[in-house]
């Protein structure tokens, strides 16, 4: 899960790799909470043409009330682990790219593991691409300590991906013994194609299930909604339940579960521990 980050440390996450324009918009998933909380306010406590009485504008400013609560929790629970998210996934596409790209140039028995580095680096992008640079001006004239520290250094800022770690080791033996074994390589780019695989699996399914979920919400929003729209029980609804005590409590109620509803959605959606390969 997402840690507690500041503005600065989640725009630092969301530069870390591709362009402006493929970046988290912030703005979006504080707005979506925010519209949502606001509107299921809107919905259950006031009629469809509002500002009848002094009560229905109480509910309008309670809506506007009930809308900082959503961009406050898009803000604090939701935009943080999707960043964390988009992060992880942009820098397991980049360890994917390295680890294909450099098995093929290591097929060449011309080649050193240093050049094959610094073609791979022209292929990679974001925050890998400034730590492979700095492997690579580190590897330049060192010697065994220095070459294994430095590739230590490397798998470290990794160490999540255990395939990923275990190929940096086998490239390190490779560079100190000027060989490498082409079959473990292959091996260890084979398992970290097939859990790049999983992992999309993985998500899609996740997105699939939320959206499931969002669909069943506006179902029940959109009955509630209909409601205002029949004369028998629009005349009525002010009365009744939204200018009504016992409609507010009810309310109260129903965006209590809702909450704890979106809160446990998101703990789902966001908890990809099954996905860790820790050594």
């Amino acid at each position: 899960m997402a840690k507690n980050y500041n503005l600065t440390e989640l725009r630092a996450l969301s530069s870390a790799y591709g362009k402006k324009e493929k970046q988290v918009k912030f703005s979006k998933f504080i707005a979506m909470p925010a519209i949502i909380s606001s509107g299921l306010c809107y919905v259950y406590l006031t009629p469809i043409f509002p500002l009848k009485s002094k009560k229905d504008v109480i509910l309008l400013l309670l809506g506007v009330f009930f809308g900082a609560l959503g961009a406050f929790f898009g803000w604090k629970r939701i935009l943080p682990q999707i960043v964390e998210r988009e992060y992880q996934r942009n820098q397991f596409v980049e360890k994917n790219r390295f680890v294909n790209t450099l098995t093929q140039l290591m097929a060449d028995k011309q080649r050193s593991v240093w050049s094959s580095l610094c073609a791979v680096s022209k292929r990679v992008d974001g925050q890998f691409k400034e730590d492979l640079e700095i492997l690579i001006s580190r590897l330049r004239n060192a010697d065994e300590k220095e070459a294994r520290a430095s590739f230590a250094a490397f798998a470290s800022r990794y160490e999540d991906d255990v395939f990923f770690s275990q190929y940096v080791d086998e490239l390190c033996t490779a560079h100190l013994e000027g060989r490498g074994n082409l079959g473990t390589l292959q091996g260890l780019k084979d398992n970290h194609n097939l859990i790049k695989l999983k992992q999309e699996e993985f998500y899609s399914q996740k997105a699939s299930y939320v959206f499931s979920s969002f669909v069943a919400f506006g179902i029940i929003t959109g009955i509630v909604l209909s409601l205002h729209t029949l004369p028998s029980i629009g005349e009525a609804y002010p009365k009744i339940f939204s200018h009504n005590i016992v409609g507010w409590v009810d309310f109260g109620l129903y965006y209590l579960i809702m909450i704890w509803v979106f809160n446990r959605l998101a703990m789902g959606y966001f908890d990809d521990s099954v996905l860790q390969m820790k050594k």
